[in-house]
């Protein structure tokens, strides 16, 4: 029985447990390294504070195609053409919303609706271009999740945070503004890396096309799926303002902290949960109910179990 039971919680889906410790370890690394270079004052609270937002803008571009999974594995099992030309409109739908978003924001900003230190402008002027790399970067990690290529969605991050954090190895960083760019020249490089996997080995192709037939539907379970994203998103734009009314270095160590407080659930819920929706959609699209209920078990074993372990050796 308990023979049963270690293999059960040791099977496949462990080395991605694994995978995704590395990266969450180089991620962190990257962020103390950064703490290191800068020291905990103004350069760091402007990384901190700019990457928040960036990331509350992105889930306006989510909004666009985060429901999409089921729509495409339902067309990937019934009508692969339809599945790929998919996965075309919602990127093109990403970069024009990506845009969009980004062009928004620089009117809210000239017009003091949203009014930020002269620091955090200028550094913005430059990070907030992230936003569409990014984007493009977890919409591609997904596609490749639903296409199995589970390694690929935490490859692509060690890349970039690696690049990071050996940049803040081998070289004096003098400006906080060579880390904006790095960011965006070592996200672009990983996108590239997806599109190899998208078009060269799966053999996708690219449609010039913005909209079809059945897109409102997605976008309708997109904003649901996002809603409550957005709105605790605010609770982060609320803690840039009171640490911003401290003084300078305060948000950097509350991002420190932040960073020990979601490490365990990185590690054990997003390999087992990135698996387990790949798997649920396609038994969906195929009908087979009854072993859904037989995946669920199984995963909440293995949660539960790693999340107690990695509480207990985090703590």
């Amino acid at each position: 029985m308990y023979k049963s039971l270690f293999e059960k919680l040791l099977n496949e889906k462990i080395k991605y447990n694994i995978l995704s410790l590395t990266n969450i370890t180089i991620g962190f690394l990257f962020t103390v390294l950064l703490g290191k270079g800068f020291r905990v004052g103004s350069q760091t609270d402007i990384y901190f504070y700019s990457l928040v937002i960036i990331n509350f803008l992105g889930t306006f571009v989510q909004a666009i195609w985060e429901g999409f999974s089921p729509n495409f594995i339902s067309l990937k099992v019934h009508d692969h053409k339809q599945a790929v030309k998919l996965y075309s409109i919602l990127l093109n739908n990403i970069v024009i919303g990506a845009m969009l978003v980004i062009l928004l924001f620089d009117a809210v900003v000239a017009l003091h609706l949203f009014d930020p230190s002269e620091e955090l402008r200028n550094y913005l002027h430059i990070f907030i271009f992230y936003l569409l790399f990014q984007n493009v970067l977890y919409f591609n990690k997904t596609t490749l999740n639903l296409e199995h290529f589970y390694a690929s969605y935490y490859l692509v991050d060690l890349f970039v945070y690696s690049t990071a954090t050996l940049y803040l190895l081998l070289f004096d960083v003098g400006s906080i503004y060579s880390i904006a760019y790095l960011m965006i020249a070592s996200t672009t490089l990983a996108v590239l890396w997806q599109f190899y996997l998208i078009f060269g080995v799966l053999r996708y192709r690219y449609y010039f096309v913005v909209y079809e037939r059945g897109l409102l539907e997605i976008y309708k379970n997109s904003i649901k799926y996002k809603a409550g994203t957005m709105i605790y998103g605010v609770k982060d734009m609320i803690i840039i303002s009171f640490f911003s009314s401290l003084g300078t270095g305060y948000y950097a160590l509350y991002s420190y902290a932040d960073k020990f407080a979601s490490t365990v659930a990185m590690i054990v819920n997003a390999p087992i949960v990135n698996i387990f929706i790949t798997k649920v959609n396609y038994l969906i699209a195929h009908k087979h109910y009854p072993k859904i209920g037989i995946l669920i078990k199984g995963v909440l074993f293995q949660t539960i179990t790693l999340f107690i372990v990695s509480s207990a050796v985090l703590y």
